[in-house]
């Protein structure tokens, strides 16, 4: 639990500080860690953030943060995308699982949401959720070299997101030299 929580506190730090957004495709990611005093977690972040969005300005849009943790000793490991959606979707959508293919729903952490409408009534809505990762996942689509597909699942509508498998290698790569692993 205290990996978890250390892991959301500053993987949500590191998402603001990261990089500029660049295109996935264009990026060569870089994998940042820090070490929290006392927590006894590596904390990993792989940046720059991901961006999807389709052409012409339309929604929705996607920006996407992945990282880890693990624990010292290298026992525990855990991984999550922090994914902001913005969306005009019928009101907010409250993103509450996710599916990777046909597996099971995956529950998400409902982080903040917000919400801009102009004086005609359309509305553009910000949500942003935690998805925690399946290892068994990120490492197949690594090894693969496919991108990590899954859906986030509101109440009304769903989002695709796809982790180039660049950033799933270069996180499992450092992550595994690390002393302990």
């Amino acid at each position: 639990m205290l990996m978890g929580i250390a892991l959301m506190t500053a993987l949500s730090a590191c998402a603001a500080m990261q990089q500029p957004r660049q295109k996935a495709s264009e990026a060569n990611p870089v994998v940042e860690t820090a070490t929290p005093p006392n927590a006894g977690v590596i904390l990993y972040s792989v940046s720059p953030r991901i961006e999807k969005h389709p052409p012409a300005g339309s929604l929705p849009r996607i920006l996407l943060s992945l990282g880890g943790a693990r624990s010292r000793e290298g026992e525990g490991r855990m991984f999550r995308a922090y994914v902001e959606i913005t969306h005009d979707y019928k009101g907010p959508q409250h993103f509450a699982f996710a599916t990777f293919g046909g597996a099971d729903r995956i529950g998400t952490r409902y982080l903040a949401h917000d919400s801009h409408c102009d004086p005609s009534g359309a509305c553009q809505y910000q949500e942003t959720v935690s998805v925690p990762l399946p290892e068994a996942e990120v490492r197949s689509a690594a090894q693969d070299h496919r991108a990590l597909r899954f859906r986030i699942h509101g109440s009304e509508a769903y989002v695709s997101v796809a982790i180039p498998a660049s950033y799933t290698s270069a996180l499992l790569a450092k992550m595994d030299a690390a002393p302990g692993s």
